[in-house]
């Protein structure tokens, strides 16, 4: 599941020579930079930027005027991905990467984003930053940060505004109770990794997880239905999910609701073309028909997939049966 970013803010950096890309988010960001013409184009990440704070994504000087950008928030927290993307692609892929070239990223094994083109200009630094509708400034986005942290964990509070306090320090004491630590209530470097990897422990026991026991590269999809504030409940489809064989990618996060999900997979071999056995695709599908598309989707609805400009699969119906957490074997 995915969810696009709002705002994008690009200034020219003040610092050390560096392209240092900073986030002023609630969101602990992976970031990937892409850059180069002709045989020249690379692409390389992750870099884990904490809110309220910058990294350089390239030591030394502006040699270039144009650069592309690429964010999306970690799987620790709850609720949809947060992307920042734009109409540039490049190839990556999920632990750390450089990967050269951006054409073919299907078939050469990767996965591939949709990069922001930055135009830059060239000199000592350059610095961008992604920033929310909250437009919180550095300060504020570090609180915003563990505020996120602390909701992602479990802990009361009742929204995300960056502001300091006593119902902030309240949560973060409650927290600190809660993992065994003698804190002192502030936001520290040591609180910060410490909700995150409480957080990520907590994904992990919760969601749909998709695994692959197969030779094949697998790309998968999912279909749920979304119910929003008012408990309307809309169906919805998302993918493309890349499955290296013996990996297990997490679908979707959060403790999952008592009702059906759906799953669908079709295989590729190394050089990214269909798995074929008897004249027909290896695929896994059933009988729920939900819209794709061939690029990253998140779709609402289900029906008239054509006629909104949408490709259509059957994908399969999973029940959790009142479990938190559900594992889907490709096999």
């Amino acid at each position: 599941m995915g969810m696009a970013a709002c705002l994008f803010v690009f200034l020219p950096g003040t610092a050390q020579a560096d392209y240092r890309l900073c986030n002023q988010t609630s969101y602990v960001l992976k970031a990937a930079i892409g850059y180069g013409e002709g045989d020249e184009i690379a692409s390389q990440g992750w870099l884990r930027i904490w809110p309220g704070n910058c990294a350089a994504a390239i030591r030394g000087d502006i040699d270039r005027d144009v650069y592309y950008v690429y964010a999306k928030s970690i799987a620790a927290h709850e609720g949809p991905v947060k992307f920042f993307s734009g109409g540039s692609r490049f190839c990556v892929t999920e632990g750390d990467f450089r990967i050269e070239g951006r054409r073919s990223c299907a078939r050469r094994g990767y996965d591939f984003a949709d990069f922001i083109r930055i135009k830059t200009i060239k000199g000592k630094d350059w610095t961008t930053s992604f920033t929310e509708p909250s437009n919180y400034t550095v300060r504020k986005a570090r609180v915003a940060g563990a505020q996120r942290l602390l909701k992602d964990n479990g802990i009361a509070l009742s929204n995300i505004d960056g502001n300091e306090g006593n119902r902030t320090t309240r949560a973060i004491r409650a927290f600190e109770k809660q993992a065994g630590l003698s804190g002192s209530g502030a936001i520290t470097d040591g609180l910060l990794d410490k909700l995150i990897s409480t957080a990520e422990a907590r994904q992990a026991r919760a969601g749909l997880d998709l695994c692959n026991e197969t030779a094949y590269l697998i790309w998968s999809a999912v279909g749920y239905d979304s119910t929003d504030d008012k408990e309307k409940i809309t169906p919805m489809s998302s993918g493309w999910i890349r499955i290296a064989p013996g990996e297990c990618r997490k679908a979707i996060k959060g403790a999952l609701r008592d009702r059906p999900y759906y799953v669908y997979g079709e295989a590729v071999d190394e050089r990214g073309v269909a798995v074929r056995k008897d004249g027909a695709r290896v695929t896994w599908a059933g009988a729920k028909t939900f819209c794709t598309k061939p690029t990253r989707f998140d779709i609402k609805g289900r029906s008239d997939c054509a006629a909104r400009g949408f490709d259509s699969r059957e994908f399969i119906e999973v029940d959790p049966d009142g479990d938190p957490l559900l594992r889907y074997e490709f096999d």
